[in-house]
This record gives structure tokens, sequence and C-alpha cells, in this order.
């Protein structure tokens, strides 16, 4: 029975030092001040005023609750100073209390005056830097992300800044471990340390641990960022790699491995070190070389095809095909039609709603140049189309074309 009694007083010590300010359902320390560290997270973010206050008012109620729930917890002296920092920047809700209980003074420190001049020239120090250096690195890397900013057309002039960022980043870090040696790395045991230092009415408007944070984070997203954005442009290049031989044209083929070339370069610019970029601009280099070998081969090996056999007409292939060559060269100047060859009989291309024929289709081959490279020809497979109308017959005039697959051969081998 002696051991119960002392026990059972405890835990209605306990219970009682739960109670909430306005006695109703206890309440867990711990979780209120989670909720105003909560709470001073989201008022930093707001940029209405009167928002903000009001929202200052509600802290101000928590902070109280939990002096009287525990004057001496290790947590208030935090709080306390998060909050006189809330009330510099947005002032002081109005009809609000003093603090209903103040943190006893650390015994252990006492602030001469040249270590509280000293403390605010650190503050100052690092104000400056998160307000220069870090505001010019944030144009292009922001600090709260992994993340380059640039577009095709600014991408030498963004990698120019990364550059001269990174030249000047060591002097900043030194700067850094210089102040964390001195105040610590938690943002808020810095703001603490330099609350109980009062380092005076000159004090600038950025919290110290806030600026140590993001100078810290700005930094590290300084040194990442580029080497992120190089492998984020790999994975794009080999996502493309599987689907070039897919293309039919061989000069779309060319086209795509010049794209994926383009895109390594541009990785090796945010990253120049990267092994497996390097590697892959030898790989892909490589694998255009055979294509554009193997292009070569298909150009020397490519025929163009003569006409069908047991064409049923009408018409005469050697007519039907001449007059296809003088359609195409009159329709565009810009290119020359060498040759035409049947490829199959007459077919309906348009019927009426009573399902007569209204416009017929020939199918032919066509193989012809541009006219500013007179070397390499492309050999289309067509439809060519008649007029439109009942009972049309299957002849020229020709009035358009459709188009299908295509190939290119040496205009030398047109036989």
């Amino acid at each position: 029975m002696s051991t119960e009694i002392p026990f059972i007083a405890a835990s209605c010590i306990l219970l009682l030092s739960l109670a909430s300010a306005d006695g109703g359902q206890p309440v867990d320390i711990k979780v209120l001040c989670k909720e105003v560290n909560a709470d001073i997270r989201a008022v930093e973010k707001m940029r209405d005023k009167d928002t903000a206050v009001a929202k200052i008012a509600e802290i101000r109620k928590k902070i109280d609750a939990i002096a009287k729930l525990d004057p001496g917890y290790f947590e208030l002296r935090g709080l306390e100073t998060k909050y006189k920092r809330l009330t510099g920047i947005y002032g002081a809700p109005a009809g609000t209390a003093a603090p209903a209980a103040k943190p006893a003074p650390d015994p252990g420190r006492s602030a001469s005056s040249p270590e509280r001049e000293q403390a605010l020239k650190d503050w100052q120090e690092i104000s400056q830097l998160r307000r220069g250096f870090l505001k010019d690195v944030e144009t292009v890397i922001p600090s709260y992300v992994k993340n380059v900013i640039y577009s095709d057309s600014d991408i030498d002039e963004v990698i120019a800044k990364i550059r001269s960022f990174q030249a000047q980043a060591p002097g900043v870090k030194a700067r850094l471990e210089a102040f964390r040696k001195k105040y610590g790395s938690d943002p808020d045991e810095i703001d603490r340390k330099m609350e109980d230092l009062k380092p005076g009415n000159q004090r600038p408007p950025d919290s110290a641990g806030r600026c140590f944070s993001e100078l810290s984070n700005g930094l590290t997203n300084l040194e990442e960022a580029p080497k992120i954005e190089a492998k984020k442009i790999l994975a794009g290049v080999l996502s493309s790699l599987d689907r070039i031989e897919n293309f039919i044209a061989d000069t779309e083929r060319d086209r795509r491995y010049q794209e994926l070339e383009a895109s390594i370069q541009k990785g090796l610019k945010f990253n120049p070190q990267d092994a497996e970029l390097k590697e892959w601009a030898l790989k892909i280099k490589t694998l255009r070389q055979k294509s554009q070998a193997d292009i070569e081969k298909s150009l020397d090996a490519a025929r163009f095809p003569g006409h069908m056999t047991g064409f049923a007409g009408p018409g005469g292939v050697d007519e039907l095909a001449a007059s296809c060559v003088k359609y195409f060269n009159e329709s565009d100047p810009s290119q020359t039609t060498v040759k035409v060859s049947i490829a199959g009989n007459w077919v309906v291309a348009k019927e009426n709603i009573f399902g007569e024929p209204v416009q017929w289709g020939l199918p032919i081959w066509a193989v012809g140049y541009k006219n500013d490279n007179r070397e390499i020809a492309r050999v289309f497979k067509l439809t060519i189309l008649t007029g439109e109308a009942l009972g049309i017959s299957k002849s020229p005039p020709w009035t358009g074309q459709w188009v299908g697959d295509s190939y290119r051969m040496r205009t030398a081998n047109i036989k």
C-alpha cells in the first residue's frame, strides 16, 4: 500500500499538468508544440498582413497554454524566439497580453558587448549572402528544388552563370561553415542563440536560421542540379534511341540521330565529367555512322520497279505513265519526275451515296529528284486520281494523288 499511494499521487499530478488552460480535456504538450511550429511555418509563407496577424494571435494563445502547462518546457524558449521574429515582421496582434511565462535565462550565457557585436555582424553577413549570392543563384537554380531553369535559346548563358556561381561557391561555403561552428546548423537553434545574444536593434529583417538553411540548400542544389539535369537529358536520349530504327524514311532516321547527338552535347554542357554521357556520345556517333553506311548501301542497291504485267486497262501503260510524268512536272516546278510505272489496275477512288463510282484511281510508282540535288532520287508509291463525276472515264486528266510509302535511290540507277 505504501508504494501505491505515491504512484497514484504522481499520476494525478501528471494529469493535472497536461490539463488545458481552459480546464478542458488533457492536452499533449508535444502535440501542442508541433501545432505551434506548423502555424509559424504557415505564417512565414503568408503575404497578406491581416491574415498573418490573425494567425499570430492564435500562436500567442498556444504558447501561453504551453507555458501554463510547463513554464520550464525545453522548447518554450525557441517558440518565444520565433514568435518575436513574426511580430517583428508583421506586428503584434491587437489586445494580446504579454507572455504568461518567460523562459528562465540561461545561467551559462551572459553575452558581452563584443560578442553581441560579432553576432550582429555574423547575422548581417549571412543575410547579405542570402539577398545577394543566393538571389542571383535562384535565377537559374531554385534553393527549394534541384532543378535548372533554362531553355534551348538561353542554355549557354545559363551554363555560364552556373559556372560563375560554382566558382564562388567554395568561398560562400567557407563562410557558412564558420557560421555553423559558432551557432550550429539547426535553424531554430540558430535563432535561439541569436536571441540569447541579443545583438541589438540593428538586427537584419531575415531570420538568421532561415538564411543559413536556404543558403545551405542553395549550395547543395548548385552542385547537384546540373548533374541531375544531365541525367534527365540522357534518359530522354535513351528513350528516343529505341524508336529511331522504326522510321522507314532513311533521312528521318539520320535526322533523329543528329538530334540525339545534339542532346548528348547539351547534357555534357551541364556536366562535362559525366562518364555515362561521354560513353553514349561515342555509342550514338557509332550508331549514326553505321546507319549512314546502311543508307549508302540501300541507295546503291535500290532500283525503280517496271510496269506490272497483265495490266487490264483501259489505256496503255506507256501512254498512262507519260501523262503522269507530264502532270507531275507541270504541278511542281521545284522537282523533276523522271519516270512513272503502272503498279496496279484501276480502283474506285470515290463513290456516291448509291455506291456508284464517281472517281477512279490508278496505282503507280513515280521517281524524281529535287532540282537542287539531282544525284539522289525518291521513289513514291502513289495512286493518281481522275476527275470527279458520275460516269467519269478511267483516263486523264489527273486531279490529284494519294501518297503512300517512299524510298530513295541513285538517280543514275533509274532505268
